[in-house]
């Protein structure tokens, strides 16, 4: 039960912490594939045309009203307003952070 509890505190932490970016994370390069922002207005909290169903950036679940970013002609879907930002600046780090069929969160 604690191990959860700290699980769900850290998730919400990566997820509001988009605007405290280390300045390594800023100095990384920039992936050279790039990227397309995508947003279906449309779309409702249940839908995405995202493959993932985890979020790469704060593992949470992805949702349909958050834009998504095509990577490596991959659209990526995620779990805060802020994580669209996060993946964009360091892409091929933050896909590291799925599984093969992106439904599982597998980066630290």
């Amino acid at each position: 039960m604690i191990s959860m509890l700290l699980v769900m505190a850290l998730l919400m932490f990566a997820c509001s912490n988009g605007e405290q970016e280390s300045q390594t994370a800023d100095a990384k390069a920039v992936a050279s594939e790039p990227v397309e922002h995508v947003h279906d207005a449309s779309m409702d909290d249940s839908e995405s045309d995202a493959w993932n169903r985890i979020c790469p950036v704060c593992g949470g679940e992805v949702t349909g009203d958050l834009e998504t970013v095509t990577h490596d002609a991959k659209v990526y879907g995620f779990g805060c307003p802020g994580c669209p930002e996060k993946f964009e600046q360091n892409p091929q780090d933050y896909v590291k952070n799925l599984n093969e069929d992106g439904t599982e969160f597998i980066g630290g």
